[in-house]
């Protein structure tokens, strides 16, 4: 008897997450299309995720598009200055690969900066993966979030890797049903982003502590 209210309770609340998963996908949409794609785009996700961090975490019981909607006002010009801010690196490494590739001849100087070049957008792709999620786990300078972005993927390589896989087995798992299901990816992606960073924020808190344990202990020794 225990046994199956427990599975029931596993599949309510599986249940449950993908029904609020449809909702927040939803209002990413709405929220995409208020600032006509262009500027709703990066607040959306900025809410998508903060939303989604408070369902994971039960930090709050509240009407989901409210909360949405309230997130969406208060992020809205900071994280359209971070989607344009990586959307121009982006841009520029995009146009040195092309000018290199056309202009260059072969040659080692080509593949090298080449290589760089592409090794600077896998860094900025990770980046601003994270990012995002990043902002909204801790309260630092902005130089600090930028830090952060990049070492946390590269500091915790594994958890990244993992992060990419299932992203990208997401995708083809929800293109093989219909291509409206896949739209759903979006807040599919918020809740992989939660759970990526979320590791590795927990890993890098529990590294400061014991740096912390460290530099105290050799205090008292001092002392």
């Amino acid at each position: 008897m225990n046994e199956t209210r427990h599975l029931e309770g596993k599949l309510y609340q599986f249940a449950n997450y993908v029904a609020q998963m449809l909702l927040i996908n939803f209002y990413m949409v709405i929220g995409s299309l208020m600032g006509l794609l262009v500027f709703g785009i990066a607040p959306s996700f900025y809410a998508g995720l903060k939303l989604i961090k408070e369902i994971v975490e039960e930090e709050r019981d509240t009407n989901l598009f409210t909360r949405f909607m309230q997130y969406y006002r208060q992020s809205f010009v900071k994280a359209n200055k971070i989607g344009f801010s990586y959307l121009l690196i982006f841009t520029i490494l995009g146009i040195n690969v092309y000018y290199y590739d056309h202009q260059l001849g072969d040659g080692f100087m080509k593949v090298g900066i080449l290589v760089m070049n592409y090794f600077l957008i896998f860094i900025t792709l990770l980046s601003f993966m994270t990012y995002m999620g990043i902002e909204i786990r801790f309260n630092c300078r902005t130089k600090e979030y930028i830090k952060m972005s990049i070492l946390f993927p590269i500091f915790y390589f594994l958890n990244t890797i993992g992060f990419l896989i299932a992203g990208i087995a997401i995708f083809f798992i929800l293109t093989l049903f219909s291509q409206f299901i896949a739209f759903l990816f979006a807040a599919a992606y918020c809740y992989l982003n939660h759970y990526y960073v979320s590791g590795m924020a927990m890993k890098f808190k529990k590294l400061q502590e014991e740096k912390f344990q460290v530099y105290d202990i050799e205090n008292e020794e001092i002392n």
